[in-house]
Order: structure tokens, then sequence, then C-alpha cells
């Protein structure tokens, strides 16, 4: 039996994680402070948005992008860096101090 919490929204299925979560329909914005956990940070906050099991999502992480390379440049960044890209239809957005802010710009409150 799965003990993870449905992917409904991002109080539920991040802040078990221990990140602090914002969320609406079309956006989550989670501060991601630990590198390492940055690709499953990712996958969550879209399938939050998608309300769908992050198994379930069509395209992968490393579809889109390398997740060991994106992990060791967050890591080497500074504060002002910033790293973004399309994953599917999201837009997502990684910042130096660790903010990563996850949209769906086709959402109607994008």
């Amino acid at each position: 039996m799965d003990s993870r919490p449905e992917a409904a929204n991002c109080s539920e299925v991040l802040s078990t994680k221990n990140h602090r979560c914002s969320s609406t329909d079309s956006t989550v914005v989670l501060d991601c402070a630990d590198p390492q956990n940055l690709s499953v940070a990712i996958a969550e906050s879209i399938s939050a948005i998608a309300d769908v099991d992050p198994c379930q999502l069509q395209t992968r992480l490393y579809d889109v992008v390398d997740p060991d390379a994106l992990r060791r440049t967050v890591q080497s960044g500074g504060p002002e860096m910033q790293i973004s890209f399309e994953f599917g239809a999201y837009h997502v957005s990684i910042s130096g101090t660790g903010e990563l802010v996850v949209t769906d710009p086709t959402a109607d409150d994008a």
C-alpha cells in the first residue's frame, strides 16, 4: 500500500517534506534549499499542479534536463544564479537562494 499523500495540492504533497510552500491552481512556489531533493521537488510540484501522481507524468525530468547537472549547478551557483526551463507545458525556475517556482502558463490564474 502506498503511504504517500495524493498529489491533490502543494500543501498536502510538499509540506510533508519540510519545504516552505505556497500554491495556486497553476503555480507552486517552494523553498528547496537542499539541491539533493531538487528533482523530486520539481516532479512533485508539477504533479501537484496537474493533479496526478508524479509517476504518471508523461514527461520525465531527464527528458528535459540532466538532473545531476542541474543539482551541481544549483549547489555551486551563488544567490544571484537563476535557471529556467520548460518542462512540458510548465515553466520551471530555480534561484540560487533555493526558491523553486513551477507555473502552468496555460492556466487562467497564471
